[in-house]
Parts: C-alpha cells; sequence; structure tokens
C-alpha cells in the first residue's frame, strides 16, 4: 500500500510538474521553430551559392583529369614501344633459364643417383626406428603405469555412477538460493517496467516533439526529392531507361545460360515469375493441371513387393534384384505396364540391343513426355550411375515409376498415355 501510495504522489507530482513546463516552454518551443526553420532556408541559400561559386573550378578540374589520363596513356604507349626489345630479350632469358635449371637437375640426378638412394635409405632407416621408439615408448609407459591407469579409470567411472546423486544433492542443497534468485530476477523486471512507464510520463513532451520533428524531416526529404525530380527531368529518364536495359540485358543472359545448360533452370523460373503472359484474344483459357506427386524414398524390400504385385517377376534378393535394374529389362516392363501406347510406338521392347545404357536413355525420354512431367515434374536422370549399378540411383529409379503408376491408375481418363 505504501509503495501504491508512493508510486500515485510521484505520478501526480510528475503531471503537474509536466503541466507547469509545458506553460514555460511554449515561446521557446515557437522560438526554436522559427531558428530551425531559418536554419534550414540559410543553408540552402548557401549551399546553392558555393555551387554557382565553384562552378569554374569545378569544369576546370574535370578538363584537368581528362588531360592528365591521355598523358598518362601516351606515357604508357611510348613506354611499351621503347622497352619492346627489352622485353623480348627478357622473355627469351627466362625460357633459357628454365630450360638450364631443368638440364642441371637432369644432370645432377644421373651423377648423384647413388648419394640419393643413400639419402632415402638413411630417411626410411630414421622414420622406421622413430615409429619403433615411440611404440617402445608406449609399450613401457603402459607397463609401468598400470596400477595409476587402473585407479584413473576407477575414479573415473566412480565420478560417472554418482553424477546424478550429486546433481540431486545440489539441487536440493540450492532450492533456497534458486528461490530467490528468481523473485530477485521478476522484482528487477517489474522495477524495470515502472521504471521506463515513469521514465515516459516525464518526458512525454519531449516524445512529441521529437515525433513531431522526425514527420517534418521526413516530408522535407519527400518534397525535396520531388523538386529534383522536377529540376532533372532528363537524367531522370536516362537512368531509368539505363536501368531497366540493364535489367533486361541481365534476364536475357540468365536464359541463354539456362537453354545452354537444362540442368540449371532458377533463372527460367525465376523469368517465368516476374513476367505476365497475356492471352491472345480468342485464344482458349489454360487447362489447370494436376499436383505434383511427392516422390518419397523406397527400401529394397517395398520395391520388391510392389514389383512383383504389379507382375514383375524378380528375386527377393537385393543383390540379384539390383543386377536385374542394372540389365533394364525390368525398367521395359514398367513402361509397358504404364503406358502400352508408347511402349509400342517407339520400339522399346529392342532398346537394350542398342549398347549400354540405351534402356536409361530411353527411360530418360520417356519421361520427358507431357503426360510423366505433368505428375512428377522434370526428371533428370544420372545414366552413368544407373549403368554402373548404383544402388540408390536404381530405387529412386523405381520409386519415380511407382508414383507414375499410381497416378496412372488413380486418374478417370488416360489420355495422352
Amino acid at each position: 500500500r505504501a509503495w501504491r501510495c508512493w508510486l500515485a504522489a510521484r505520478a501526480h507530482a510528475s503531471e503537474a510538474r509536466r503541466r507547469m513546463t509545458r506553460v514555460l516552454l511554449v515561446r521557446q518551443r515557437r522560438a526554436f521553430n522559427k531558428l530551425r526553420a531559418c536554419g534550414w532556408t540559410t543553408g540552402r541559400v548557401a549551399a546553392s551559392v558555393a555551387h554557382w561559386q565553384r562552378q569554374a573550378e569545378a569544369a576546370a578540374l574535370q578538363g584537368w583529369r581528362g588531360y592528365a589520363d591521355r598523358v598518362r596513356l601516351k606515357r604508357r604507349a611510348l613506354t611499351r614501344f621503347v622497352l619492346a626489345s627489352q622485353v623480348r630479350a627478357l622473355g627469351v632469358w627466362r625460357v633459357h633459364a628454365a630450360e638450364s635449371a631443368l638440364m642441371a637437375a637432369a644432370v645432377s640426378a644421373l651423377r648423384n643417383r647413388e648419394a640419393r638412394a643413400a639419402y632415402n635409405s638413411w630417411l626410411w632407416w630414421l622414420e622406421a626406428r622413430k615409429a619403433s621408439a615411440e611404440k617402445m615408448r608406449a609399450a613401457i609407459a603402459a607397463m609401468v603405469g598400470v596400477k595409476m591407469r587402473a585407479a584413473l579409470n576407477s575414479w573415473c567411472a566412480e565420478k560417472e555412477r554418482t553424477a546424478p546423486l550429486r546433481r540431486g544433492a545440489a539441487r536440493w542443497a540450492n532450492r533456497p538460493a534458486a528461490r530467490c534468485f528468481i523473485k530477485m530476477r521478476e522484482f528487477g523486471r517489474e522495477r524495470q517496467r515502472l521504471r521506463s512507464q515513469v521514465h515516459r510520463m516525464r518526458h512525454q513532451q519531449l516524445v512529441g516533439c521529437l515525433r513531431k520533428w522526425r514527420a517534418g524531416s521526413d516530408g522535407r526529404r519527400r518534397r525535396a526529392g520531388c523538386v529534383r525530380a522536377i529540376q532533372n527531368p532528363p537524367v531522370r529518364r536516362a537512368v531509368n531507361t539505363w536501368v531497366a536495359m540493364a535489367a533486361r540485358r541481365q534476364r536475357l543472359k540468365a536464359i541463354m545460360g539456362t537453354l545452354v545448360d537444362p540442368s540449371k533452370r532458377r533463372s527460367l523460373n525465376r523469368w517465368k515469375a516476374v513476367t505476365r503472359f497475356r492471352l491472345r484474344p480468342g485464344s482458349p483459357p489454360p487447362t489447370p493441371r494436376a499436383p505434383m506427386r511427392l516422390i518419397q524414398a523406397m527400401t529394397w524390400r517395398q520395391a520388391c513387393t510392389w514389383l512383383q504385385s504389379i507382375g514383375c517377376d524378380v528375386s527377393r534378393s537385393p543383390p540379384t534384384l539390383l543386377r536385374a535394374l542394372k540389365e533394364g529389362l525390368v525398367y521395359q516392363q514398367l513402361v509397358r505396364t504404364i503406358s502400352p501406347y508408347y511402349f509400342m510406338r517407339h520400339k522399346v521392347s529392342t532398346s537394350h540391343e542398342r549398347g549400354a545404357g540405351s534402356v536409361f536413355v530411353m527411360v530418360q525420354q520417356f519421361f520427358d513426355t507431357e503426360a510423366v512431367i505433368a505428375v512428377v515434374g522434370c526428371q533428370k536422370l544420372d545414366i552413368k550411375a544407373l549403368t554402373a549399378g548404383k544402388a540408390r540411383e536404381h530405387l529412386d529409379l523405381v520409386q519415380t515409376f511407382r508414383t507414375v503408376h499410381k497416378a496412372r491408375r488413380s486418374e478417370a481418363h488416360h489420355g495422352g498415355w
């Protein structure tokens, strides 16, 4: 109750002090506003006068810079022509020095062959002796410190065993101190909140003045930007045109890079996202596509069970199944099960006769069709890894076929398959 009464008294005193300060500082605030406006106008006038006075000096400095650049280019060209013979001689000397160094190394290798062999043998003997000495030292230390090592191990085990007990005892022993610390922290937070409220109430007038000054400065900055835009319309239009041209050029370069390397489609997707396509009058609206299906991970047991459920005669042994997948006959049967029309139209049954990896090239072409892209998106196969028999790649490929097969069975119309 005493704390609340004291807070109420402080609040009433601060309110009375704030009202008195507001009455006393009205004239000072008006004078400060007039002084600020006058200072801003004086600064603008001084900047304009300095700009017009130093215009000739700026033009002279720019002309001197251009002349200095031209003189520097002429000196560089003259030095290059004068020292052309010395540069050529230095290049020839470098080539001759490199050839001489190679010849000297070859001659020294032929002359000092026995000494080099002896030196290498000595280095090998030294390293072997050092390794044997380290092993001997470790063995001696192990033999000498058996009791000490056993005592250390026992002490470490006892410490780990009694760690929960020690933590529990320390928690019960320090419980009053922990409660006191928590209460002290809560009291500090409450005190900080009350102090912030009191300071906000005391300095409410200054906060209001600061906010008004910020709003006025932002408005002046916006007006200054509008004035500069009105004063220099050709410069602004030129800058805007250059920025738009640079953005279009960067976008076209990104699109060309995407076309050169189809695996990197980030730039093309970004261009499609920021570009708005307008339909021609009379053109039908685009047909909505079904949402992409998530391709999940698959184990060997799941792959074998699914392949046997759709009629593929495969083994339950992972090595035998991987060998059959590597040959490619299972993928031919999967393409036949999913799309018989594609199987007959593109002669998938004879794709394994064209060489190693031809089956996986056929699978890549099958995945590039619009019907498959509408289900799982664009898929790029690692043909080298599939031909080499990488298990992870084959499992991912079988899971992709399973996703396409499930989508085909769930669709009501099979147009395009």
